[in-house]
């Protein structure tokens, strides 16, 4: 990839490197404060707007963590580089300002109708039942309790910002499925929105690899386009439950039919344009998954007639992948090699081969709209997939 230089790459990049740390530093905040579980108290409701509550909920549960990262960053600046740069390019309120601003955006309050409304929280009754290892049972969050949650980003004004957040508001109990009392599968938020696209797109004969609590072959059945949905699971006591338990509440339980097997084993041995749709869905989270979705990809590539989709896919380019174009840009336009990522090993072999790639494609980017768009989700998908067709191994 050959970026055309001079005064307005140096212009677009630097607004991109700006978007880059504020975003970073945003998401660290909010990501940090979901998974030590944020749980705001009291927070009015009543007839009230969900700007106005967001706002109450932000000012609450962040604005002390704001301050603290502004100090941090400013007083630290040599430990914390590079997303110390921002100390630079804005003084201490304007970076509070910006943060502020980025987490209440990026931070929504729901109506417990969004999970309560859904098709299948609707016909499907959830007993507790345990088999090995594996517990199917409820849970449930709590009014102002923080929960990440997934949007596409296409559409944003920052392609960086990839974390989002919410909290309901009232109680809402969900679906839950755990393998030695880790969760592998809940009916909340960012299940139903990550799976909104694959599901608008299945049609014909679809497989899915994964079962967990069978959501997406319950929708996906629902659909007068689909004719049959196949589930590629290989654990035994998932099956068994999904059989006694979920299954014969299926309103298309003859649309469904499951095959226990290995998800890479089943792939070797399926014909091109066996299915219409295939949707990959065996990994629990985006760290987990990076090598399963890499290896799976490169794996079907021979399968030319089926279209494959796979969850979380966007989020597997916006966490690993969009850093690197971030690191080669200001690289190639400034000759700053910055550390953006600090992964485990194995994600930063498969970031600097990410990386050789970049510099060996064939491609120029010379206008400030090139510089911006290949930034675009849709877009580092793409590159990612070209990726592992013929880099990775």
């Amino acid at each position: 990839m050959k970026l055309v230089k001079g005064p307005e790459a140096e212009r677009v990049t630097g607004g991109l490197w700006r978007q880059f740390l504020i975003s970073e530093i945003a998401g660290e905040i909010m990501l940090g404060e979901v998974q030590d579980h944020l749980y705001v108290e009291d927070l009015d409701f009543k007839g009230r707007s969900k700007d106005k509550v967001v706002r109450d909920a932000v000012e609450t549960g962040f604005l002390d963590l704001i301050d603290d990262a502004t100090e941090r960053l400013s007083f630290y600046k040599k430990e914390l580089e590079p997303y110390s740069d921002i100390t630079e390019l804005l003084s201490e309120k304007e970076l509070k300002r910006a943060l502020f601003h980025m987490i209440s955006g990026h931070t929504h309050c729901f109506s417990s109708s969004v999970i309560t409304d859904n098709p299948y929280y609707q016909c499907i009754k959830i007993p507790t039942v345990e088999k090995d290892h594996i517990l199917l049972t409820m849970n449930d969050y709590l009014p102002g309790e923080f929960i990440q949650t997934y949007h596409d980003k296409q559409h944003s004004d920052n392609v960086f910002m990839h974390a989002e957040a919410g909290f309901f508001d009232d109680k809402v109990n969900f679906p839950v499925l755990l393998e030695n009392g880790e969760v592998w599968m809940s009916l909340v938020m960012s299940e139903i929105e990550s799976m909104e696209e694959p599901l608008r797109l299945a049609r014909g004969k679809v497989i899915t690899y994964g079962l967990g609590l069978g959501y997406y072959a319950f929708m996906a059945a629902q659909k007068e386009t689909v004719g049959s949905v196949t589930i590629v699971e290989m654990n035994p006591s998932i099956i068994k439950i999904f059989n006694d338990v979920l299954l014969p509440q299926f309103p298309h339980k003859e649309k469904i039919h499951i095959v226990q097997a290995d998800a890479f084993d089943y792939a070797d041995h399926q014909a091109d344009g066996e299915y219409d749709i295939a949707f990959g869905d065996f990994w629990s989270g985006v760290e987990e998954g990076l090598e399963f979705y890499l290896k799976f990809l490169k794996k079907t590539e021979r399968i030319r007639k089926t279209r494959f989709d796979y969850w979380i896919e966007s989020c597997f380019a916006e966490y690993y992948f969009r850093p690197v174009l971030m690191h080669f840009f200001m690289r190639e336009i400034f000759g700053r090699d910055e550390a953006l990522w600090e992964n485990q090993h194995r994600i930063k072999q498969i970031q600097r081969q990410f990386e050789k790639f970049l510099y060996d494609k064939e491609i120029e980017l010379n206008s400030a709209k090139q510089f911006e768009d290949i930034f675009k989700t849709p877009n580092v998908v793409q590159l990612v997939r070209e990726f592992v067709m013929h880099y990775y191994r």
